[in-house]
């Protein structure tokens, strides 16, 4: 790659392939993590918007119940994007899936 591809680029697409990197380093954590860009985002539909704003693929839906002690079950919807990562759209845990081909 040439040097010049870079020099053209603006803050602002910088800062989206930080967001997008950031992203997957979380994921790439033993037990996933929680990125900024997603923990900032508000709800289930923005947190999708900003995956596929950062260029992710959404490959498959599906939701899960999850309880916690003495609480009733709920159910959390949850994405699986580009590069095998898991993405819980209530509230931007990312984790990489085990098993997937990226």
């Amino acid at each position: 790659m040439s040097i010049k591809k870079y020099r053209r680029r603006t803050p602002a697409a910088w800062q989206r392939a930080v967001d997008k990197l950031s992203i997957t380093f979380e994921a790439d954590q033993l037990n996933g993590g929680y990125p900024e860009i997603l923990k900032t985002a508000g709800s289930e539909e923005a947190r999708l918007r900003v995956l596929r704003d950062l260029g992710f693929r959404i490959r498959e839906r599906w939701e899960t119940d999850y309880a916690l002690p003495g609480e009733p079950p709920k159910l959390r919807a949850w994405v699986l994007i580009s590069g095998g990562i898991s993405v819980d759209l209530s509230d931007g845990f990312v984790v990489r899936r085990a098993g997937v081909r990226r």
